[in-house]
């Protein structure tokens, strides 16, 4: 647990160039649609207008600790839809390289492999699903494209009891749970526990 912008967050990982993936260890209170009918770009979604009005509202004031970085938006076609159903559901390759294309952005949503690699399940449920928070009763979108063409997309969702879930049109209204990276050139104290939250201190340059 993090505690960064008088928020708790979730370590999600370490990324290779040593910034760290939180993402927001609750719901926010807005939910959204993933895309409108014309577009599933994420940098121009409507899921991501929410998170950067969350951003402006709430991270603004601390841009200097958060990295813009590449997201993995997986939202490459093929013959039979987009390249990560096949990837994570027929042939089960989990990676956190990103085989598809990318997006830059200072906020996303959690990877389709993070959640699977945090303990998800595309078959079953799991409550001991390692970002689950108790008080998150609801689905909520993940970045990473599902089943659908150049006009009906699916993302994939994470639902509160661990289990994927490919079969929720984009144009759902669902909630959203936000991921940051922090840049590598902070420390924390705390030992990362919920009663004792790393908390995170700048490094000078």
């Amino acid at each position: 647990y993090v505690n960064f912008a008088k928020n708790t967050w979730r370590i999600v990982r370490i990324n290779g160039d040593g910034s760290v993936k939180l993402i927001l260890n609750n719901l926010l209170d807005k939910t959204s649609p993933y895309y409108n009918e014309t577009n599933v770009d994420f940098n121009n979604s409507l899921i991501k207008s929410e998170l950067d009005t969350y951003y402006a509202n709430y991270l603004n004031g601390y841009s200097d600790d958060i990295a813009t970085m590449n997201y993995c938006n997986d939202i490459v076609l093929d013959s039979n839809g987009y390249t990560g159903y096949n990837r994570i559901m027929i042939n089960k390759i989990f990676t956190n390289d990103c085989l598809s294309n990318k997006v830059l952005t200072n906020i996303g949503l959690l990877t389709i492999d993070e959640a699977i690699f945090a303990g998800a399940s595309i078959s079953n449920s799991n409550n001991d699903l390692y970002l689950n928070n108790a008080s998150i009763n609801y689905a909520y979108y993940l970045m990473s494209s599902s089943k659908g063409n150049s006009t009906s997309y699916y993302p994939f969702v994470l639902n509160k009891d661990g289990s994927i879930n490919n079969s929720i049109l984009g144009t759902t209204s669902l909630n959203i749970r936000p991921v940051i990276n922090i840049i590598k050139n902070v420390s924390a104290s705390g030992t990362g526990k919920i009663d004792d939250t790393y908390l995170i201190m700048r490094l000078e340059s």
